[in-house]
């Protein structure tokens, strides 16, 4: 598997797109990012193209891309790197920053909570495994 590629924040609103509406022309990427001229999504998409994070085919006289690369893969690139640049490599300070300094509701609480007991649950269905 070749290696994920490092996608910038502007990349990344360009990705976002395409990974929700694939097969995108560049001018509906465009007009799904306001904010961003033509020529900058054409550049962006430059970009991916040649990191292999998206493909294209040629339909008549456009261009219509697909990611060549999962959302999954590259959001766990990026969190990683996240956590080893900012959090010196601890997800539980990560974890710890959340908690206390972003409101979380109830069912946010809840939700992490249950991600938390799967966890727990997968950790010891894999430690027996390994047990001879």
């Amino acid at each position: 598997m070749p290696p994920t590629p490092t996608i910038s924040d502007a990349e990344w609103e360009v990705m976002n797109v395409v990974w929700d509406q694939h097969p995108i022309s560049a001018a509906d990427i465009t007009h799904a990012l306001p904010r961003r001229s033509t020529q900058t999504v054409k550049t962006l998409l430059n970009r991916l193209l040649k990191k292999g994070a998206l493909r294209y085919e040629a339909q008549g006289k456009k261009y219509l891309y697909r990611p060549a690369v999962p959302r999954e893969r590259c959001l766990r690139q990026a969190s990683k790197t996240f956590i080893t640049h900012v959090f010196a490599g601890d997800p539980h300070s990560l974890v710890s920053h959340l908690l206390e300094h972003h409101r979380l509701s109830e069912d946010d609480l809840h939700a992490l909570q249950d991600q938390l007991d799967q966890h727990k649950q997968h950790n010891k269905q894999n430690s027996k495994k390994r047990r001879p």
